[in-house]
């Protein structure tokens, strides 16, 4: 039995999203008689923080995004090892970026990361880590504001996220290590050609083109150096989808930082509203139709935004996954989401016209939608899914 979890908190990271993932696994925790202590990072005395629970017993040291993970030591042992503590790093992006952190040598280190790819990569290239899961994050629904039929909401079309300038981030590119320069740009333009595979699965290629062999450990160290490859082609596909919409004259409203930067002759029907906080996001997406989406180049995943948008009974469009693939219904009467392939954006226009016009169809695949999300993409759902994995690991030990 799981009856103790230690988790770190640190504020300001992402919008203060970890903070907020953070709290709300601390409760279903909580609620499932689990008792949480932090260690609070923000603190003027971290050390008090660490010393208040350094000889306490703990099932699992859960944090996001490699918060906390900076080197602690106790004579000599990295903290978690002293405390002899099972070590669960939740990445919510992919783990390119968390290289260093992947690379601490902790004795009894896991992972749960939001796309199987990412799994099979962080299996492959980090076989220091004892144990890596897929469990993609919750959705987020604020309680106690009913849900409004979906005939009359205010927004026929949402698309939540910021607007990243494309010469910005060639720029950052340039200015980087010149050994890794031409490498970048050279999985930057895979990827674009060809949209359906991985971060790594490009630069696989594009090593296999140049005739460069490394070993794992080097592939990995090499994916980490031009991880800003990754941000260009996200920037790119969600700018490029939203174009389609834009020029198709459908009802837009864009929230996100940056985008009265995009050069647009005609805006039509879209609507642009400042960045809001993660968790007002909800109460946009229960306002609204249809909730657009792009992932972060996923390939076998799932971003948070498909599982929020189908709680708070909005209808997802996403580009597909094969996790999606896997896991929803995405065509019939029965369908609880509908995709559009990446490198086919007017895929997107044809479907969210289909919806946008089909009153019955849209009112289906928002209930479809909800139930699915109420039965395995709620934040109590994932937790349990993690008490399991700490009590399977806890007994292979």
């Amino acid at each position: 039995m799981i009856s103790n979890v230690l988790m770190f908190r640190r504020a300001n990271v992402c919008y203060d999203t970890l903070n907020i993932f953070t709290d709300k696994v601390a409760s279903c925790l909580n609620n499932r008689g689990i008792k949480v202590d932090f260690i609070n990072l923000d603190s003027k005395d971290v050390e008090g923080e660490i010393y208040r629970v350094i000889n306490k017993r703990y099932d699992a040291c859960l944090t996001f995004n490699s918060v906390g993970q900076h080197g602690f030591k106790v004579n000599g042992q990295f903290l978690l090892d002293y405390m002899k503590v099972p070590f669960y790093n939740y990445i919510v992006d992919h783990p390119m970026r968390h290289y260093k952190h992947l690379c601490v040598p902790l004795k009894d280190y896991h992972v749960f990361c939001l796309d199987m790819g990412h799994e099979e990569y962080i299996s492959k290239h980090h076989p220091n880590i004892k144990s890596v899961h897929t469990l993609p994050l919750g959705g987020w629904v604020n309680e106690g504001k009913g849900l409004k039929p979906i005939g009359d909401r205010r927004y026929d079309v949402v698309m939540t996220g910021s607007y990243y300038s494309l010469s910005d981030i060639e720029d950052t590119i340039l200015k980087g290590d010149k050994q890794f320069i031409d490498l970048a740009i050279a999985t930057i333009n895979y990827m674009l050609d060809n949209r359906s595979v991985s971060n790594e699965e490009a630069l696989e290629a594009v090593l296999d083109a140049n005739s460069i062999e490394v070993d794992d450990s080097a592939f990995a160290m090499y994916l980490n150096k031009i991880d800003r490859s990754n941000h260009y082609v996200n920037a790119y596909v969600r700018e490029e989808v939203v174009r389609y919409i834009i020029d198709s004259g459908a009802s837009l409203h864009l929230f996100g930082d940056g985008w009265d930067k995009l050069n647009v002759d005609d805006w039509k029907n879209t609507v642009i509203h400042k960045g809001v906080p993660y968790t007002e996001t909800a109460d946009i997406y229960a306002d609204a139709k249809v909730v657009l989406n792009t992932m972060p180049w996923f390939k076998k995943g799932l971003h948070d935004r498909v599982p929020t948008a189908m709680l708070n009974g909005a209808v997802a469009l996403t580009d597909t996954t094969e996790y999606i693939d896997n896991f929803f219904r995405t065509e019939g009467d029965d369908a609880e989401l509908l995709t559009f392939d990446i490198a086919n954006p007017g895929e997107a226009v044809r479907k969210l016209n289909l919806l946008l016009s089909d009153t019955a169809l849209l009112e289906g695949i928002s209930e479809s939608g909800r139930l699915k999300a109420l039965n395995d993409l709620t934040w109590e759902s994932r937790v349990d899914q993690m008490i399991k994995i700490f009590e399977e690991n806890k007994i292979n030990t």
